[in-house]
């Protein structure tokens, strides 16, 4: 990080520069959902947790540790483009 501030930082303009996953933007993104909450809350308990592992939005399936989790904006938009999954 550099210790001299860009102009347009002197100007008053807020600089952030930060970047990956503890930048500004990840901070607003949503909370992180497991298969329980997944289970539970948006499928109402329709869905096995093992069908939730291997089926729910796999493209934005992450994990901690060995623990798969979703973030809620995802989880929310593939279920409204989906209306047959549920």
């Amino acid at each position: 990080m550099s210790l001299t501030q860009s102009k347009g930082a002197r100007n008053g303009a807020k600089e952030d520069r930060l970047t990956g996953p503890f930048s500004n933007q990840a901070a607003r993104r949503s909370r992180p959902l497991f298969v329980p909450e997944i289970r539970d809350g948006l499928l109402a308990g329709r869905k096995s947790a093992k069908w939730i592992r291997n089926n729910f939005d796999p493209e934005h399936k992450h994990y901690l540790g060995r623990e798969p989790y979703w973030l809620e904006d995802d989880a929310y938009r593939w279920l409204e483009s989906r209306p047959g999954a549920v």
